[in-house]
């Protein structure tokens, strides 16, 4: 049986081959991402980390993606590892170490298939194979059914009709009649469920999954039977303006012998698109859903474009007064900055009766100063959380690199409490030497066949002997000393 500590070897190697598209943007010169100097303060206590250098390195090279994670203190260096992703799996190594580890690449295939080829449901998975899901001959009868359904919700030929735009314009438009009714929408999942039995495998595989979770019945009668007693329908005109790119729709929900009725409009032309639409809850219609998308010119920008969307949900008392139950809103936009410079800007908020996030974040790039700032704000019954981060830099380049360099700050406030920091940053491409490292110099060992407890703790030891060493020379840098040394005196 596996050791806890071969599992985990075994996790985080593969986590690493999933972190290989994200870390790097290597080319043959490589790239680096190097943060130094942080500062941080809690309750008024400040711990300097000056000369603390920390330094992740990337390179593609000889069909190998390398990395490098360096930590230095005072110039000198603590912990260094190494870990090179390649035809043959992962492997790893940390300086002061006995030996390098690898994931193999059989092991990692095999991780994949599970995590592809499983779709998951409640209680249980599902394998399927898409390319040999449905014969032709299945597939054939199904859309034929579709089709038919399709043919008998349109009711009559198109009529003509005015309606009021978004704008506030009456047009003239073609009117289309639809009516899908909860007969037919039984008949369209009870074709899919035919079409889903055609496939042996699949459908077993279902009727398992579904007999876990102690459902009875055939799968056709679990997909109509909700749907039956329901008694959901869907019904509305469907409006086309003659004049422009203007439509609407508008109709009725019915479910459980209640009508809510529904409008969706759309307004599109050269210089954008708007789209509105609202569903009142059955009876009095108190309760309003309502939605906006809108993509419009910057009204500051030639050629930028601004991109709104809300969600909310509303509840109107006897004496008229509206109350939010629920409101989302996003935004995508832009404003000039200083020296010619963009400034991208994004936000996302979520209120609710008593909860609140905001999330919001913006980059200006010009040509001698950047800065990005993300933001994030949140209210839980009464709690604050606060946080921000903030990076004010320039780029540059080089004889053997080009990026950008500066200060990052973060703030966190939570439960009562902040805790500032900031660092030196840079980040670019251009690495001055190779970071590959020859793992041929070291014994090569499978963490996945590591199965003797012995080997095991001797691992264990090799790794502790290699930390310690790097924690002596860490504790060099006055802020590392001054935590190991809080540490202590809480026990």
């Amino acid at each position: 049986m596996k050791t806890r500590l071969t599992r985990l070897l075994a996790v985080l190697m593969s986590v690493l081959m999933f972190a290989v598209p994200v870390l790097a943007s290597a080319e043959a010169e490589g790239a680096y991402f190097v943060i130094s100097d942080p500062q941080v303060s809690v309750g008024g206590s400040v711990l300097d980390f000056s000369g603390l250098t920390v330094e992740l390195d990337a390179e593609e090279a000889e069909a190998l993606m390398n990395f490098a994670l360096r930590v230095l203190a005072n110039g000198e260096s603590a912990l260094t590892a190494y870990v090179a992703a390649g035809e043959d799996g992962v492997k790893a190594y940390l300086e002061g170490m006995s030996n390098a580890y690898i994931v193999t690449a059989e092991t990692i295939q095999q991780y994949m298939e599970q995590l592809a080829q499983s779709v998951p449901m409640a209680g249980g998975s599902i394998s399927i194979d898409p390319e040999n899901l449905f014969s032709e001959e299945a597939m054939e009868k199904y859309m034929g059914a579709v089709q038919e359904i399709a043919m008998q919700v349109i009711s009559g030929e198109p009529a003509e009709d005015t309606f009021v735009t978004l704008a506030g314009d009456e047009v003239s438009a073609s009117r289309i009649d639809f009516e899908l009714t909860n007969e037919q929408l039984v008949a369209f999942m009870s074709a899919t469920a035919e079409l889903i039995e055609s496939s042996p495998e699949l459908s077993q595989q279902i009727a398992s999954a579904l007999e876990q979770q102690g459902v009875e019945g055939s799968l056709a009668d679990v997909m109509t039977s909700s749907v039956q007693e329901s008694g959901v329908g869907v019904n509305g005109s469907i409006y086309m303006s003659a004049e422009s790119q203007d439509y609407r729709v508008a109709g009725n929900i019915t479910a459980e012998e209640q009508s809510i009725p529904y409008t969706v409009e759309a307004s599109m032309s050269e210089e954008g698109l708007m789209v509105v639409g609202n569903l009142h809850e059955p009876d009095d219609g108190t309760q309003e859903i309502t939605f906006q998308v809108s993509v419009l010119p910057n009204e500051q920008l030639e050629g930028e474009m601004d991109v709104v969307a809300t969600f909310g949900l509303y509840d109107t008392d006897d004496e008229g007064n509206t109350a939010s139950l629920f409101e989302m809103t996003f935004v995508l936009s832009a404003e000039p900055a200083e020296n010619d410079a963009v400034s991208r800007i994004f936000v996302l908020s979520f209120n609710a009766e008593e909860t609140s996030l905001s999330l919001s974040a913006s980059c200006t790039i010009g040509a001698e100063s950047e800065e990005a700032l993300l933001a994030l704000s949140a209210n839980q019954d009464g709690e604050d959380v606060v946080f921000s981060l903030t990076y004010n830099g320039a780029p540059f380049e080089n004889e053997t690199s080009r990026g950008h360099a500066g200060t990052i700050s973060g703030v966190v406030t939570a439960e009562g409490q902040t805790v500032m920091a900031n660092a030196n940053v840079e980040f670019g491409e251009g690495l001055a030497e190779s970071i590959a490292f020859d793992f041929s110099s070291v014994e090569v060992l499978d963490v996945m066949t590591i199965v003797d407890e012995e080997a095991s703790e001797a691992i264990s030891n090799d790794a502790s002997l290699a930390v310690q060493k790097a924690l002596g020379t860490l504790m060099n840098v006055p802020g590392v000393a001054a935590l190991f040394s809080a540490m202590s005196a809480e026990g």
